[in-house]
């Protein structure tokens, strides 16, 4: 009976409207709503693009399902930034934001301080905000062509919440929904999972605990954990860890049936896991569950085919072709990660180089006045798994914005904003978009800035983005603020270059081993702004070098030529480095660097390079490369 009624009251209200995907029919309502840029989902993509759209000028709406900003990062708990070497702008600002809220410990932040870090803004950029609203279906109506073909254009979007129903008119739609629905209400094409099944990477109920004093390390390894998959991160808040232990397989992430059927298994299996990890891990002992996510996380469900495709295969080897993109607007170098979907592991493949992801990912086929950005861009499966992650959302999503005001601004669309291989569509407001994202300090490479003639300031931008990024300053007792090496040793310390011996001590006065002369130098070239070749393949090792903390950073060393092939069957890592040594290893690596300052009398003992020395020496050639 509650059933028969509840189905009454839904067509009482709406008598009138067909609300079948891209033909219903509500032209009949007013529009609640009429501006120039509607952002529907307001995830990392959706967060960022609603921002920019509002940065540049035109009238902003943000719909959200939920009560607050975040996706998957504070629906789902998923409180760990993967790899974000490469997004800057509106993310740095994100973290600049978090850390006033002291809600980061680098990587990982509190999913509840990132609400109202979000919130702080969307709102000091001038976004309108919906909250608790969701999208229903929409409009369309006939659009531009291009090359001869028709497009559909979105006339208006019907939106729901406490409100009732409303209609929502705007120039462009962004779909940052992260499924994808507005491009599949729209009639754009996409696909689903891999390609032999269409079966999609599992979803996961991420969960925190509290009262933990778990000292780190693998969880599997203990008896009675051989069976899960776990990772984990540890909290701003003492004492607090967040878990991801949980495969939940075999359902559809736009499916409302298998996400409740996910949800309440996922569930059931963090219930489980934390029986789990009291019995048999050290420090869960009196560990107590402290929150499940208002969601499960859901890895992956549409992606939508656009004007060109970013496959896997370009990722993983990308040549000359796939190296430098004409329309680049975000960058990334996130593993290949695909979880199996019917399997207990992953696969995972390091890419050999960041990639650049083009603009004409971001345009769906056949609709005229809609952007996508997010994780359902134009991707394969494969693909897909690494741009996945929030970092790379939140660049996508300010590439779509600044699109999507660029294109109200010339009164356009955002298929005439960027078409690099048609000279006569396209050109100057490309352009003018790259332009706009690298003086907002967004990474498009510095092969892209110097087209530009923005190599200055995107060099600026990414050295800044990176000493702030990492900003987890050290306190060493041995390096205090007068000491000569102290700008040296918490810049690359900052950065995850340099490490101490011990968490209040970096062994300023200690010698300095190749070794540790090599993992500095690698590291280095890893986190600064860099138009290197690619390190397509490491240098074999002698077998005896071959296992060790320092191996890979010998070997990608002697790959660029920093170190002499022929030094290395007799080279012994652990011993320490001359002055000499250390200048001209540092000079093959950074050759466009300015020479290289003496080292001050302080810092020298003897003839002996210190850790303080080699923090000295590096970071002046490093902050003074020209790639």
């Amino acid at each position: 009976m509650r059933a028969s009624h509840s189905a009454l009251l839904l067509l009482l209200a709406v008598p009138t409207l067909a609300l079948c995907a891209g033909t219903a029919d509500f032209s009949g309502m007013t529009a609640d709503y009429d501006v120039d840029v509607c952002v529907l989902g307001g995830g990392p993509s959706g967060t960022a693009a609603a921002i920019a759209a509002a940065r540049n000028g035109v009238d902003t709406l943000l719909v959200e399902q939920y009560g607050f900003l975040g996706g998957m990062g504070t629906a789902a708990s998923v409180n760990v930034f993967m790899d974000y070497r490469f997004s800057g702008g509106i993310f740095r600002e994100i973290l600049h934001e978090l850390d006033k809220l002291e809600a980061r410990r680098g990587s990982v932040f509190d999913a509840n301080i990132m609400r109202v870090a979000l919130d702080n803004l969307v709102q000091d950029a001038g976004v309108k905000v919906l909250f608790h609203t969701r999208g229903v279906t929409c409009t369309i109506a006939p659009g531009r062509s291009w090359q001869g073909k028709q497009r559909q254009t979105i006339s208006s979007l019907l939106i729901h919440n406490k409100s009732g129903l409303q209609k929502v008119r705007a120039k462009v739609f962004i779909d940052c929904t992260g499924d994808a629905d507005l491009a599949a209400w729209a009639g754009a094409p996409f696909e689903i999972g891999r390609k032999e099944d269409g079966e999609t990477q599992p979803m996961t109920m991420i969960f925190r605990m509290g009262g933990c004093t778990f000292k780190g390390g693998s969880i599997m390894k203990f008896p009675g954990m051989e069976d899960y998959w776990a990772s984990y991160a540890f909290n701003p808040n003492p004492g607090e860890i967040s878990l991801n232990m949980t495969r939940i397989q075999g359902y559809s992430g736009i499916n409302g049936e298998d996400l409740t059927a996910a949800t309440i298994e996922g569930r059931k299996a963090v219930m489980e896991a934390v029986e789990a990890l009291r019995k048999n891990v050290p420090g869960f002992q009196d560990a107590y569950l402290l929150a499940m996510p208002a969601q499960i996380g859901v890895r992956e469900t549409r992606r939508v085919m656009g004007a060109t495709l970013l496959t896997g295969e370009q990722l993983i080897n990308p040549g000359r072709i796939y190296s430098h993109r004409k329309d680049v607007v975000a960058r990334n170098q996130y593993n290949v990660d695909i979880h199996d979907p019917k399997g207990t592991k992953a696969q995972i493949v390091r890419l050999k180089q960041p990639y650049e992801i083009p603009y004409r990912c971001l345009l769906p086929k056949g609709v005229d006045n809609l952007l996508i950005a997010g994780r359902p861009i134009s991707a394969d499966h494969v693909a897909h798994s690494s741009l996945r992650i929030q970092p790379t959302c939140y660049a996508l999503g300010q590439a779509a914005g600044t699109a999507a005001a660029l294109a109200v601004a010339n009164e356009t669309g955002p298929w005439e904003v960027g078409q690099p291989n048609d000279p006569t569509k396209g050109q100057a407001l490309l352009r003018e978009l790259q332009a706009v994202l690298i003086r907002q300090g967004q990474d498009l490479g510095a092969t892209r800035a110097r087209e530009l003639g923005l190599y200055p300031e995107w060099r600026r931008w990414q050295l800044k983005y990176r000493l702030e990024a990492y900003p987890l300053k050290r306190a060493f007792k041995d390096v205090p603020d007068d000491h000569p090496a102290h700008e040296a040793v918490q810049a690359l310390a900052g950065m995850g270059v340099l490490r101490g011996l011990s968490p209040d001590h970096y062994g300023a006065d200690d010698p300095a081993s190749i070794a540790v002369s090599a993992v500095v130098i690698g590291r280095c070239m890893a986190v600064l702004p860099s138009s290197r070749a690619p390190l397509y393949d490491k240098v074999p090792l002698p077998d005896r070098l071959k296992g060790k903390w320092w191996s890979s950073a010998i070997a990608e060393c002697a790959a660029y030529g920093i170190l002499d092939l022929n030094q290395l069957p007799g080279i012994e890592p652990e011993d320490y480095i001359t002055e000499q040594d250390l200048r001209r290893y540092l000079e093959r690596a950074f050759p466009q660097a300015a020479p290289l300052p003496p080292v001050p009398t302080e810092l020298l003992k003897g003839d002996t390079v210190t850790r303080a020395s080699l923090a000295y020496l590096a970071w002046a050639a490093a902050r003074t490369w020209e790639p």
